[in-house]
């Protein structure tokens, strides 16, 4: 029996608007029974399928879900042949295949997306926008027909007709799209001047305060890493601030560093490299400090430039500061080696200075 069954009858039962009693009633037995078959927990006897077919007026094949089975083992044939004409940069051929495809199946969200990215690399590869109502055509019947599993496909048109309204000198829709999807870097590409500036630099430095996140936990015990790994990611990660920050002006991303460098001075005690290991422990500390102590500045970096460290608008969920976290840190015994030594010292009493 098609696993299928269960999702049909209840689909072509709210479609009908009846209840599980209704159809029980037709088939002369209880509702439990119909209850049952929706829940997947059993299936009905074979004889009993043209009845239930004959019911909600569908064929066999169809309560079985065989038809859309079918259907689905086309179109994935149809986006396999797209995609190797793809590979090859055959983008005529592929709009072509997406043509038939969408000649087949006109009511598809997938189809209907297949065809409209395939219309925009063509119309974007030759600049040539003569189609540009038909794709627009087919990404608003995308939004209006995908289902909520289908969000993406949502998505995917939405930045379509974004690029198409951008591509063909219509900015106030492109904007209004780009709002819809709720996509920074997609409404950056829309603005001008200082504002395209400003919106392109605050994207590198949100997506470098995410980047930390995932460098944290994949250097953390999740993914399972020795601590070699865990210690090269660690230090992978410091130095993509600092590159974003080459001019040392991070600001508030100082407790970023001072965290990754911490991390990576434990780890490197761990591996018995206690000069590394201080060595870090005084990054650590010193970004500590420098974030404690920072005033309001404009970056210089290249990548930052005319960016303000604004200690006004920063925010912080806890009460303590960054020297304090870095200080209490020092308890960690995998230090235990190097606890006497005087670089270990320092650090210990500069952060004890400043630490509240």
């Amino acid at each position: 029996m098609n696993i299928m069954l269960p999702e049909t009858l209840k689909t072509l039962r709210r479609k009908r608007g009846n209840t599980q009693d209704d159809l029980a009633q037709h088939l002369g037995m209880s509702m439990q029974s119909v209850s049952k078959w929706e829940r997947g927990d059993g299936y009905p006897d074979i004889e009993l399928l043209p009845a239930i077919a004959a019911f909600y007026g569908v064929t066999v094949d169809d309560l079985l879900g065989v038809g859309e089975l079918r259907k689905a083992e086309k179109i994935a044939a149809y986006k396999n042949q797209i995609f190797a004409l793809r590979n090859k940069g055959d983008v005529p051929a592929a709009l072509a295949i997406a043509r038939e495809a969408y000649a087949e199946f006109p009511m598809d969200a997938v189809v209907i997306s297949s065809l409209a990215g395939e219309l925009w690399s063509n119309a974007h590869n030759n600049g040539d926008w003569s189609e540009k109502d038909e794709l627009i055509r087919l990404c608003e019947t995308v939004i209006h027909i995908a289902t909520p599993e289908q969000h993406l496909l949502r998505e995917s048109a939405l930045q379509l007709l974004c690029y198409t309204y951008q591509s063909t000198g219509n900015t106030a829709q492109a904007k209004k799209y780009a709002q819809l999807v709720s996509d920074d870097a997609l409404m950056a590409t829309l603005l001008e001047g200082d504002e395209y500036i400003r919106a392109e630099q605050s994207l590198i430095m949100t997506n470098i305060d995410s980047i930390f996140i995932s460098v944290i936990g994949l250097a953390g015990p999740k993914p399972g890493f020795d601590d070699k790994r865990k210690l090269a990611i660690t230090l992978a990660g410091i130095a993509l601030f600092d590159t974003v920050y080459a001019d040392g002006d991070h600001g508030f991303y100082r407790t970023r560093t001072s965290t990754l460098s911490s991390n990576a001075a434990q780890l490197y005690a761990k591996l018995g490299e206690d000069d590394a290991a201080l060595r870090c422990l005084e990054r650590a500390a010193n970004d500590a400090i420098a974030d404690d102590t920072r005033t309001h500045s404009t970056r210089t970096s290249p990548l930052v430039a005319g960016t303000e460290d604004d200690i006004a608008q920063t925010t912080k969920n806890y009460e303590n500061n960054t020297s304090y976290w870095r200080l209490n840190s020092l308890k960690n015994a995998c230090y235990d080696a190097v606890r006497n030594a005087p670089r270990f010292r320092a650090v210990e009493a500069r952060l004890c200075a400043y630490a509240k």
